[in-house]
């Protein structure tokens, strides 16, 4: 099996402690937020395609980004992407169809 044709990205966001009042009296909790992606590319002459399948929040980290505002829990995402290849032929270029 090829492994080229794998990918993997990890991703932490890392928020300190946060004051939420002008005389530091109230504040938000730190919080770590990790997300993880891995997918599959594939491509040949004609097309391409890509399937992704992403965790958003792996570790289920409770927290609040603004007093009163909780932020999404575990989510889960799959994508899947396709386009075509089409090489435009250059100015000047002459294809040669007798083969």
């Amino acid at each position: 099996m090829n492994f080229d044709k794998f990918f993997f990205v990890a991703q932490a966001n890392y928020v300190g402690l946060r004051y939420t009042t002008e005389v530091n009296d109230k504040w938000l909790q730190p919080y770590l937020v990790v997300d993880f992606t891995g997918g599959l590319s594939v491509k040949n002459q004609f097309f391409n395609g890509q399937v992704k399948f992403t965790v958003k929040n792996i570790f289920n980290e409770n927290y609040e980004s603004m007093v009163g505002y909780p932020m999404p829990l575990r989510s889960f995402m799959v994508e899947f992407s396709t386009g075509l290849n089409y090489k435009q032929k250059q100015k000047g270029e002459i294809r040669n169809e007798a083969n």
